[in-house]
């Protein structure tokens, strides 16, 4: 069983319109083996930037787009709710676990293997169509599910409004008569559209 995690990570940046990425990373039943001392903190039931670049690439098809040969994963931390030793599983992966879970909780820091998405929402609907309807083994976490649910209702918003380009006043300075009253006609019918959109 594999559950789809991920969340928006913001640039921090002290400018006026700040970034940010989204990225996933894949939970497994399966826990890793032959952890090192030095990767302590590496979340142990994650799929490792190989596999994880593989499974996005191959399973979900996400590579298709990608012409670069760079690796596009990247290793990110997030603070997750833990046991002394690991952290807990997920609530969707603990339905497949048969653990018992300690009552002495902390939140700690663990190194996650991330794949970074370029254009969000359409990959949210993309991902939300295939664990719905294609999938079994693959299943969306509660946290991608808000994002998803978040970027439809984004998208409604967006759609729903009906912008138009904003009409900016500026003198013209024609010296045919023509002209100059085809301009003042043009004018008055601008005011005329902005008084009724206002009203």
């Amino acid at each position: 069983m594999k559950i789809l995690h991920g969340t928006w990570i913001p640039q921090t940046k002290n400018d006026f319109k700040n970034g940010g990425r989204f990225f996933l990373w894949v939970e497994t039943d399966s826990l890793l083996k032959g952890r090192r001392k030095t990767k302590q903190h590496r979340h142990p039931r994650q799929l490792l930037s190989d596999e994880l670049q593989t499974f996005f690439d191959q399973q979900l098809g996400f590579g298709k787009n990608n012409t670069n040969n760079k690796p596009s994963t990247e290793t990110k931390y997030f603070i997750l709710p833990s046991t002394p030793d690991s952290p807990l599983p997920s609530i969707e992966l603990a339905r497949y676990l048969e653990e018992d879970v300690s009552e002495a909780l902390e939140w700690k820091l663990w190194e996650i293997d991330c794949y970074p998405l370029t254009t969000v929402i359409k990959s949210l609907n993309n991902l939300h169509f295939l664990c719905q309807y294609q999938s079994n083994e693959i299943q969306l976490g509660a946290d991608l599910l808000f994002w998803y649910h978040y970027s439809q209702h984004l998208k409604q918003i967006i759609i729903k409004d009906q912008y138009i380009p904003s009409l900016k006043y500026r003198e013209n300075r024609i010296s045919k008569g023509k002209k100059k009253r085809k301009t003042l006609k043009y004018i008055r019918v601008l005011n005329l559209l902005v008084k009724l959109m206002n009203s």
